[in-house]
């Protein structure tokens, strides 16, 4: 798999980043402005882009750069899936020199696909996790 990874998206591939999310439980309803806030309000972004220069994966960190760093939104493209792409850029993302210093990665899943994470060294808290939802 030739892949190139970056760091860094322009508006056009902020657009396929919102196309992948569209097709994810957890994200599919973001708007294209929404998309736009998250990847500009994250802290360290990960993409991998194919020949063709499209965005087949995609993660974002926010963190401290010392105690937590929260992974979010690991988007496989559908066909890239079952490749170790997943896998890779979860490696990237703990090898990464900016987060060098954290002493925690954190993310949120649901059971049926935390099994792929515990492989990675990942394992469940017995901390609960609380939620609030403002009234707008």
């Amino acid at each position: 798999m030739n892949l190139n990874w970056i760091n860094e998206f322009d508006e056009s591939q902020i657009i396929q980043i919102h196309s992948l999310m569209k097709c994810e439980w957890w994200c599919s309803e973001r708007s294209l402005s929404e998309v736009s806030k998250v990847v500009a309000g994250s802290d360290v972004l990960f993409g991998a882009i194919n020949d063709k220069g499209l965005v087949v994966g995609f993660c974002r960190v926010l963190t401290d750069y010392i105690f937590k760093a929260l992974i979010f939104d690991v988007i496989i493209e559908s066909s890239y899936r079952n490749t170790g792409l997943g896998r890779e850029i979860i490696t990237k993302v703990l090898a990464d020199e900016k987060l060098n210093q954290v002493k925690s990665f954190e993310l949120y899943c649901p059971d049926r696909i935390s099994g792929f994470y515990k492989k990675l060294g990942f394992s469940e808290y017995d901390a609960k996790l609380l939620g609030y939802t403002p009234q707008r």
